[in-house]
């Protein structure tokens, strides 16, 4: 059952994540409603790894959610494995 509920959570995560991108594209700030809630979520482990992987190493583009759903994704495989 322990298992079941992380790997509920990764997906869940992964869910969140991609609604923040999502939302990005039309709703610019992060303070509105209901970007403010996937956003409260999702930016402190993509704050870490914009402090690795600044955005003027990757030609302006923000992979830190890409980042994020890979090792969510490689996790979640590593826990499925017998």
């Amino acid at each position: 059952m322990p298992l079941r509920a992380i790997l509920l959570t990764i997906e869940l995560y992964c869910l969140v994540t991609g609604i923040d991108v999502l939302l990005a594209w039309i709703q610019r700030d992060p303070q509105l409603w209901p970007r403010r809630a996937t956003h409260a979520l999702t930016e402190p482990p993509q704050a870490l790894i914009r402090k690795v992987l600044r955005p003027q190493w990757t030609g302006g583009w923000d992979l830190s959610p890409l980042v994020v759903l890979g090792v969510a994704g490689a996790l979640r495989v590593w826990l499925i494995q017998p």
